[in-house]
């Protein structure tokens, strides 16, 4: 039978901030939801689900890696 483990990985405290702060200036209210990493026990399968930050409905990915991020928009009229 399949094993199932799942790790939920915390956001570094600098990427933290820089999204609080750009949320902030652009005085939206976000939520956020941290990283997990699933994998199945004894093999070497595994999936990573990025932090989601979502902001008025919308849903955005925001990957540990990157120093760098952009929120974009698309405005509909």
């Amino acid at each position: 039978m399949l094993t199932i483990e799942t790790k939920e990985l915390k956001i570094r405290e600098e990427l933290k901030r820089k999204i609080e702060t750009v949320c902030r200036f652009a005085n939206v209210k976000f939520t956020f939801k941290n990283e997990t990493i699933k994998s199945i026990k004894e093999t070497n399968i595994s999936y990573v689900k990025p932090h989601i930050l979502k902001i008025k409905n919308n849903n955005y990915s925001i990957f540990e890696e990157c120093d760098i991020f952009l929120l974009m928009s698309i405005i509909k009229r």
